[in-house]
């Protein structure tokens, strides 16, 4: 009985607004090693509304992040991290409601440890490439429908930066995360979701 689609491929009928903030350190042990760490509050984002409708309980988790980066060489840079995503305490229950109908979605997820390598070499002076990994959990129970796509856990990074001059610079990326499948624990055809990703960015600086 919900129907939250619009005729754009970006956005659905019922939108929100909320705010956070994070906050951070970064200390150098020396030339070469970096460490850093951040936290963002959780953000409540407030009831979605349109056409209708109204969505409730809908809030982004906090998250706290430790990380260290090392200059191997003067050419080669790595670097890890590793965040946890505290679900727990945003992602209960959902409720959706349009046309006089109610109807509440249990999610209870779980807290999220996601672990982060990445690696930049710079192949030139002005040409850098960069790899990367992302390994983390899922975060949602079985038998428990997700709301939108969020059971990927992995994902692999390919991309590079090209320097023409002082002020004008161009970067690319490639992001992509194997397919991953969860049981929804209903007994119907279509008892289960699947979901993959694939991402192309493209940015030019001045």
């Amino acid at each position: 009985p919900f129907d939250f689609k619009n005729d754009s491929d970006f956005s659905g009928a019922t939108s929100g607004t909320g705010f956070t903030g994070m906050v951070g350190a970064l200390y150098r042990l020396n030339e070469k090693v970096s460490i850093g760490a951040a936290y963002q509050h959780e953000g409540g984002i407030g009831d979605l509304t349109g056409r209708g409708a109204r969505v409730k309980g809908f809030d982004m988790p906090a998250t706290a992040t430790i990380g260290v980066a090392a200059k191997v060489t003067d050419k080669l840079l790595l670097a890890a991290d590793y965040k946890r995503v505290f679900w727990s305490e945003s992602m209960n229950t959902i409720t959706i409601s349009q046309n006089g109908i109610e109807m509440g979605l249990p999610q209870n997820w779980n807290d999220q440890n996601v672990f982060e390598l990445g690696l930049a070499y710079n192949a030139t002076e002005k040409l850098t490439l960069r790899l990367g990994a992302n390994l983390a959990n899922n975060p949602i129970e079985e038998h428990t429908t997700p709301l939108f796509p969020a059971i990927v856990k992995n994902h692999y990074t390919a991309g590079f930066g090209y320097q023409f001059s002082d002020t004008h610079s161009i970067n690319a990326s490639f992001a992509y995360a194997p397919e991953v499948e969860k049981a929804n624990g209903l007994d119907f055809a279509g008892s289960s979701t699947t979901h993959s990703q694939a991402s192309f960015q493209l940015m030019y600086s001045f």
